[in-house]
């Protein structure tokens, strides 16, 4: 995830996983998305929530979505 120019790396665990091929890609969209939800709702006068939800059948990523809720005032 890249976040105000700096990507974001979580530290390395003695149990993670290597990725396999498929994942390693659906990872990069699913950090993209994310990146994308911070720009759009870190300004000023953003008010409202952002979710990201992704589904997982057998190990691997088969669906991300994202959202974005607004509020009027």
């Amino acid at each position: 995830m890249e976040v105000l120019g700096q990507r974001y790396l979580a530290p390395k665990r003695k149990a993670e996983m290597e990725f396999d091929q498929a994942n390693r890609q659906k990872v990069r969209e699913l950090y993209d998305v994310i990146d994308m939800l911070v720009l759009k709702m870190l300004v000023r006068g953003c008010h409202g929530e952002a979710a990201v939800k992704f589904s997982v059948h057998d190990g691997v990523i088969q669906l991300i979505e994202d959202w974005i809720g607004r509020k009027h005032r």
